[in-house]
């Protein structure tokens, strides 16, 4: 078996001069698309467009937050009880990010209930102490 058969350089340099031209076409393209739905001449995409209208105030809850408004509202719950009110009231937030949450709070603000049904918020005299 022989060695490997080399394309002519005049053919190499012709393919690689397209690929650069159609690289440079495309970058022209995507700039001029990017100038073009800044200054408002284009919509936006339309999962930019879903973002931009939401609500500011639901967007804006951290995962936080968002288990401490849900443990108010419903005293003992698990993550995936969280996570399905949160999508019930619209709140942008991950499973992973109020895991992540309950996590960080455990034992400060968030306790595990009895019997292991799920998580609850300390009560003032227990964080006091």
């Amino acid at each position: 078996m022989r060695g490997m058969i080399r394309a002519p350089k005049e053919l190499t340099r012709a393919m690689e001069a397209a690929l650069d031209a159609a690289y440079q076409q495309g970058w022209k393209d995507a700039t001029a698309a990017m100038i073009e739905v800044a200054s408002g001449k284009l919509p936006l995409p339309a999962t930019s467009a879903k973002i931009a209208a939401q609500e500011p105030a639901k967007r804006a809850h951290s995962a936080r937050d968002v288990v401490i408004l849900a443990l108010t509202e419903e005293p003992i719950m698990q993550p995936m009880d969280i996570f399905r009110w949160s999508e019930g009231r619209d709140f942008c937030v991950t499973f992973e990010a109020i895991r992540t949450a309950i996590k960080r709070m455990n034992g400060t603000e968030v306790e595990r209930a009895s019997k292991g049904k799920g998580y609850s918020l300390r009560t003032r005299a227990k964080q006091v102490a």
